[in-house]
């Protein structure tokens, strides 16, 4: 009989893919993307979830995304040099990123979550 690996041993079996798990997944590349790429901004009566990119398949990308967290009206302009933005007001999904970049920051990523 084959013994595993080392690695085999200490990476243990990957996690279920369940949707749940997918959930979590969507969430932690969106927060990442907004985190180094976007901006997360609290006005007077607004909540603004941006994105800005040349790429024009990150932006519908990460547009898909905001709106399965919720975001039905996304905004879009173009500047003079080429970046693509977006933009979507919504509290509750400026919470849930602004939890997913702090575990980020803390380095309690996706996989220290005993999915």
């Amino acid at each position: 009989m084959e013994q595993p690996g080392v690695l085999a041993g200490l990476i243990g079996a990957p996690p279920p893919i369940t949707p749940y798990y997918l959930f979590l997944l969507m969430m932690s590349f969106l927060a990442a993307h907004i985190l180094f790429d976007g901006w997360l901004s609290i006005g007077k009566d607004k909540y603004v979830v941006g994105y800005a990119s040349k790429s024009p398949a990150l932006i519908a990308r990460v547009e898909r995304l905001l709106r399965v967290y919720g975001c039905n009206h996304v905004y879009r302009r173009i500047r003079k040099n080429g970046v693509r933005e977006i933009e979507c007001y919504s509290k509750a999904l400026l919470r849930k990123i602004a939890v997913e970049i702090d575990r980020i920051k803390k380095g309690k990523t996706f996989a220290h979550r005993g999915i």
